[in-house]
């Protein structure tokens, strides 16, 4: 009996979990998202702009988005408080908020006070099927939240060709490569200074979606599959990476 391995979806659980776990090999297998919704959905020119009309959003606006549980932890009222002076800075930038959770009216009035609410939208819970349009209709997906294990919103935008702006953290090394497909920043200002940069480069912009989408293709459910049928079977033979075979455990 007993346990041969154990399986973290980021280096930040692997290290977690090796702390408490010293003796016990531990190999780093991401999640997966179901990439038939994500990438092979599809949107005519004319469901987009609905999709934005039904936001509030101008053809010509640029968006920034958060997709997630609207909570104390996910830092989202940090997130508006560092992006507020890009918002007041280009009155055509939406920060766009996706999610239900109980800091939804806390955050909806730290926008008044910073007199941005014009500019922030929070959409409350939105199904899961739909929210594929809104990634879409976005320029870049940007998080300030550091309690995350792996992020599968991150990676759902990625796969909808989104760059990636947030906090140094273990959970997203993998994901965002630095000044590849976003930026990974030391500090909340960090973030609205990249987001700033990204959204007035237009040919960068270009490169980093085309990057994130690249890099998405490593975080599908069935690369998250292919990747566990090869760990049980390099476990069951105790070989690759000096992991103990099941008898040995």
């Amino acid at each position: 009996g007993g346990c041969a391995a154990l399986v973290a979806p980021s280096v930040k659980s692997a290290k977690y979990f090796g702390h408490l776990l010293p003796h016990m090999p531990i190999e780093i297998i991401p999640n997966g998202v179901n990439s038939e919704s994500f990438m092979k959905r599809t949107y005519s020119g004319p469901e987009l702009a609905e999709i934005r009309d039904g936001l509030g959003i101008s053809p010509q606006d640029k968006v920034i988005l958060f997709v997630g549980r609207i909570g104390r932890e996910k830092r989202v009222v940090t997130l508006l408080e560092s992006i507020a002076s890009l918002l007041r800075q280009r009155r055509d930038t939406r920060l766009v908020f996706v999610g239900d959770g109980r800091e939804l009216n806390g955050l909806r009035g730290r926008g008044q006070s910073l007199s941005v609410e014009n500019q922030v939208i929070c959409t409350g819970y939105v199904d899961w099927e739909f929210i594929s349009g809104i990634y879409r209709v976005s320029d870049l997906f940007v998080t300030a939240s550091m309690s995350e294990v792996h992020s599968m919103t991150m990676i759902e935008a990625m796969m909808c060709s989104l760059p990636v702006i947030a906090r140094k953290d273990d959970s997203f090394l993998g994901s965002v490569q630095d000044g590849v497909n976003g930026y990974l920043v030391e500090s909340d200002e960090g973030l609205c200074e990249k987001a700033t940069e990204l959204l007035a480069d237009e040919e960068k912009l270009a490169q980093f979606r085309q990057a994130s989408w690249r890099i998405a293709g490593e975080f599908t459910g069935q690369r998250h599959a292919d990747r566990m049928v090869e760990f049980y079977q390099r476990i069951l033979k105790g070989i690759g990476t000096g992991l103990p075979s099941a008898g040995e455990a």
